[in-house]
């Protein structure tokens, strides 16, 4: 056995040139899988991890959600609690150069953690606070320093008593929205709390910290309990599956080069075949050895790929976390489980790549096989052609019959990508034939064309840089219509300024009435504009959806893009309107997906509690939130959820807006609120969208360039089946120079046919690609990035030529009488 393992990792160290590719090809895509599978745990777990730091290792927090926000232990059932914190809080801004930073203040009655200069005496109920290391260091703060800071409108000074570590509380800390901690007895006079809270953490004795949270709000109206762990990301999953499209071409194309590589080892070690079966060895014997050595390539392709997927992992997880400017990252593990799955995934990609080029080996003859007399190994091209063309006509079918957006959009994708693949090398095979008789007085072009004709590895090659010119095609084209898409929703968004971040008031007055009060007070602003939309995060039937408070009518008014007054909505969003019940406005993809229609009644779980309404309209929600958000009345989510501040407030300037935000500015960053203009949004949500065109685009290239791996190594063989060939051409006068332009010919010539079939193609993918996004929630059509042609056209030239030149430097070494000496 160890005799057998060594001639194997012999045989694949002979050519270590191809050992790398090889090992690179199947190692990529093993590590793109583990990527995509641990991409959002690695989120998600990351910052969880941080909100527990930050907790100080609570699991629960509670609010009361009544008008009077205050309440102690004894107002809450506190038996499957432990480890009970009580404390008041509110926030305060500090406003500098027109930059707005956000300070936590926690009023408390102890601290725990570790402290490092000066002491705090919590009795006290003078205006001192213990602020971070961090802080301290960064805004350059003393023992004995006095920190000012906005609080409800009214300028505080705090003077610093104690710096502490940065741990618990402090850990998040940064200089545009840290933390501070002051006696409880202070805060208490201050907000006249009466010696109560307004927010009680806690750690829960036994079972689930989410099954005690649902309990717990369920039993109690006003009393609201959060799990701090829990954490939902709407766009993540979008990305996920956007990159196992992307992760499916890579596959695509490295098991094409899996499958080269090993015709390539058969063409070369034919006379060791040969030999083994003159001493007896049967075919199966054979092909065992020969799979095994494609096992042994996935074993440590696998592992590398898994290792290089996990630091794609520990790279993504610094690049989100938010301290690190201070050099602090989220916590990184390696999940095993990813690992074994990108090992098994590498040794079935290798090893099914292999089998069809390994299977030949039944059909070799030993004498030819010694003689080195093998032509051809598979002869299967017309049955391959027509199961190819099925696929792809039946795939055209599918789509004209029905062109909604369906699972069937997948299928019918999947299916003319491997029809294309199956039927595009018969096709040149014969278009190549009609041109061989044009250009037959051109010796050069010629010889190219018939070259490409009968040699299958260069109708391969075609094949490959198809498929890498049209994922390249197909993000470009993503990229430039989301932008497109993006300028024409923010057109229909009819408004001038968006207040945001907007703080909750511990007073009776929500800090939105107040917003919305002063913006009524202010001449210039078009009062009927102005549009508060509340938000909160909710559940579906299990799916996380963004639930929106919205005033009717203005919402109707700012938010043309979802067309809610054009008659096809006009009548049913007026009865949402005008609703006495609890009604919402559900997307068209979600109502879909939960099955629901117009009068059918739908939970939806927010904070654990789960509250009925009646669906009134049914709306396509387009790319707002890519569809995943429902619409209620502002009224009803104050009064059932009891959420009252605004997420943000949209108005129209009327006349000189400079002049009117002179006015609104002082006032927004005294309470410490931000804003922005339409103009400020727009480009922000291109940018995002961008970002994660990079990512897939990424892939693209990382796609091209493994299909380079795979021209590359067709070329390779195709030189190596050829070396008979050129030697005849060779002893009749073709000489190194005319050899050259025929190998370079025939890399133009490759070009150009996946050029021609590519753009077709992608034009027509771009349709499937369009309605598997609509079913999957991304309503919009993608149109083709004709800019993108030249540019990718012109770096595939590039690169085809440059692995052009390996075979083109072997071409000059040819021995003619070596290779003709049995003839």
């Amino acid at each position: 056995m160890k005799v057998f393992i060594k001639y194997i990792f012999k045989n694949m160290t002979e050519k270590k040139g191809r050992f790398v590719l090889l090992i690179l090809s199947i190692a990529l895509s093993t590590a793109l899988l583990v990527a995509c599978t641990g991409l959002v745990d690695v989120i998600k777990d990351g910052f969880t991890s941080q909100l527990t730091e930050m907790s100080e290792g609570q699991d629960i927090y509670v609010v009361n959600n009544s008008d009077n926000p205050y309440f102690t232990e004894q107002d809450i059932d506190t038996s499957n609690l432990e480890n009970i914190v009580g404390r008041l809080e509110t926030v305060g801004v500090i406003s500098e150069n027109e930059k707005i930073r956000y300070v936590s203040v926690s009023g408390r009655k102890s601290y725990d953690k570790s402290i490092i200069e000066g002491e705090m005496n919590y009795e006290d109920n003078s205006a001192s606070c213990m602020i971070s290391k961090r802080i301290a260091d960064e805004r350059d703060i003393n023992i004995g320093d006095i920190l000012s800071i906005n609080i409800n409108g009214e300028e505080k000074g705090f003077e610093v008593a104690s710096i502490a570590a940065n741990e618990g509380t402090f850990y998040g800390d940064t200089n545009n929205s840290f933390n501070i901690i002051v006696p409880y007895e202070y805060l208490n006079e201050e907000m006249d709390a009466h010696d109560t809270y307004n927010v009680i953490t806690a750690q829960v004795k036994s079972g689930s910290v989410k099954k005690f949270v649902k309990q717990f709000n369920n039993a109690n109206e006003f009393f609201e309990a959060s799990n701090i762990g829990d954490i939902s990301f709407i766009g993540v999953g979008t990305l996920n599956v956007s990159l196992y499209g992307m992760l499916s071409i890579v596959v695509l194309v490295s098991s094409i080069i899996i499958y080269g590589v090993f015709k390539l080892i058969i063409n070369e070690r034919l006379s060791v075949i040969g030999t083994f079966m003159s001493q007896g060895a049967t075919k199966k014997k054979i092909e065992r050895i020969i799979l095994s050595e494609s096992l042994m390539y996935s074993i440590i392709a696998g592992i590398v790929g898994s290792a290089i997927g996990e630091l794609i992992l520990f790279g993504i997880g610094r690049m989100v976390s938010p301290l690190a400017k201070y050099k602090i990252y989220l916590p990184f593990n390696v999940n095993y489980v990813h690992v074994i799955i990108g090992i098994i995934f590498a040794i079935i990609l290798s090893i099914l790549s292999a089998y069809m080029p390994v299977r030949a080996v039944r059909k070799l003859e030993v004498k030819d096989v010694i003689l080195n007399r093998v032509e051809s190994i598979n002869k299967k091209g017309k049955a391959k052609f027509i199961i190819g063309l099925i696929i792809f006509v039946a795939s055209i079918v599918l789509y004209e019959v029905d062109k909604k957006p369906s699972v069937l959009s997948v299928i019918e994708m999947i299916g003319i990508i491997v029809g294309l693949i199956m039927i595009v090398p018969t096709i040149v095979k014969l278009v190549s034939s009609l041109f061989c008789k044009i250009f037959k007085n051109n010796t050069n072009v010629y010889l190219a064309m018939n070259n490409v004709r009968t040699s299958k590895l260069l109708r391969n090659n075609i094949v490959l840089i198809i498929i890498s010119l049209t994922s390249v095609f197909l993000v470009s084209s993503v990229g430039e219509t989301m932008k497109d898409v993006v300028n024409d929703a923010y057109e229909e968004m009819k408004y001038d300024y968006k207040i945001q971040s907007i703080m909750a008031s511990n007073d009776r007055i929500s800090t939105t009435d107040r917003i919305i009060e002063k913006l009524n007070s202010i001449d210039g602003v078009d009062k009927d504009s102005i549009c508060p939309e509340l938000r909160t995060m909710g559940e579906i039937k299990g799916q996380t959806i963004l639930v929106m408070g919205v005033e009717p009518k203005t919402y109707a008014d700012m938010n043309l893009y979802l067309k809610l007054k054009e008659k096809k909505y006009k009548d049913d969003y007026e009865e949402f309107a005008n609703a006495e019940d609890n009604a919402v406005v559900i997307t068209e993809v979600k109502a879909k997906e939960f099955n629901k229609k117009k009068g059918d009644m739908i939970d939806i779980v927010v904070n654990s509690k789960t509250y009925t309404f009646r669906v009134a309209a049914i709306i396509d929600g387009g790319l707002y939130n890519n569809s995943t958000f429902c619409l209620i009345k502002k009224s009803d989510m104050i009064r059932e959820m009891h959420i009252k501040e605004a997420d943000e407030i949209t108005f129209k300037v009327n006349g000189d807006s400079e002049q009117v935000m002179d006015e609104v500015r002082p006032y927004l960053y005294s309470i410490g609120v931000q804003y922005s203009t339409r103009a400020e949004d727009t480009q922000k949500n291109i940018e995002n969208n961008e970002m994660m065109s990079k990512v897939i685009s990424a892939f693209s290239y990382l796609a091209m360039f493994v299909a380079s791996i795979g021209v590359l190594n067709n070329i390779v063989i195709c030189f190596n089946q050829r070396k008979k060939e050129f030697a005849v051409l060779a002893s009749v006068g073709m000489n190194v120079g005319k050899r050259r332009n025929l190998i370079l010919t025939e890399s133009l010539i490759c070009v150009l046919w996946s050029i021609i079939i590519a753009i077709p193609f992608t034009l027509f993918v771009n349709l499937l690609v369009s309605n598997s996004l609509k079913y999957s929630g991304l309503l919009f059509d993608i149109a083709f990035s004709w800019t993108s042609v030249p540019v990718f056209s012109t770096l595939i030239v590039a690169i085809i030529l440059l692995a052009s030149l390996s075979t083109v430097r072997k071409s000059k070494k040819l021995s003619v009488v070596g290779e003709l000496k049995y003839e």
